[in-house]
């Protein structure tokens, strides 16, 4: 299988594409990050995932909004401290995750996870070294979907 990628004069791939796949691209703003990225699927369509920036004019909000033909638009809005940790996300169903850290050694402390007024979960996803406890089953928490009001 052959992948090619394509670069801009900052060396960001602005297309990549996988065999003799449509090519997927990708859009910067001036500071380098990604504003917009879109795929076409294998019966062509195109979906778009669009990224804004100091939502509302606080810095520490962002929002990626992903636009799917035939299906409602799903926007995700994440907030980080100031140290640049996400302590809240909602998601295009409604669900939060709202995180805490441990003063003094900046490590995850308590994350929890409610549901959407649908009562849909989405996904809880986290680089840590977390465990996510339900019940007596203790569970990766990369990756593992959260129910309403469980805490690590």
């Amino acid at each position: 299988m052959t992948h090619t990628s394509w670069y801009d004069g900052a060396g960001h791939v602005v297309a990549h594409q996988t065999g003799t796949s449509t090519p997927s691209c990708t859009w910067y703003d001036s500071a380098g990050r990604v504003t917009k990225t879109q795929t076409t699927g294998a019966d062509g369509t195109v979906s778009t995932a669009t990224t804004s920036y100091a939502v509302g004019g606080d810095p520490r909000v962002s929002a990626v909004t992903a636009t799917v033909p035939g299906q409602p638009d799903q926007t995700t809005t994440t907030t980080t401290d100031l140290l640049g940790r996400t302590v809240r996300t909602v998601d295009g169903w409604g669900t939060t995750t709202s995180s805490s850290y441990d003063p003094d050694t900046g490590k995850p402390d308590t994350v929890t996870t409610t549901t959407g007024p649908d009562r849909r979960r989405g996904p809880v996803h986290d680089d840590h070294d977390l465990q996510l406890r339900h019940g007596r089953r203790h569970l990766p928490y990369r990756r593992v979907f959260a129910e309403t009001g469980v805490k690590v």
